[in-house]
């Protein structure tokens, strides 16, 4: 059986990303539907996740690396 990852590991940089670069819902609700499709994190695929995590990148987000 395949698994899926787990949603909290891409949902939570996600959720830093947006709090690090001060969106307000409005604006972040909006990257979601131009980048992926949809208007909840929720409702993101793990390739639609990294897309979102590639544009916050580039608007400027930097991301920490995961502790071990």
């Amino acid at each position: 059986m395949i698994q899926q990852p787990r949603k909290s590991k891409y949902l939570a940089p996600i959720h830093c990303a947006r709090r690090d670069l001060g969106m307000d819902d409005a604006s972040y609700r909006a990257l979601l539907q131009r980048v992926a499709g949809v208007r909840s994190a929720r409702d993101l695929s793990p390739s639609a996740a990294q897309r979102v995590l590639d544009e916050f990148r580039r608007l400027g987000w930097v991301g920490r690396p995961a502790s071990a």
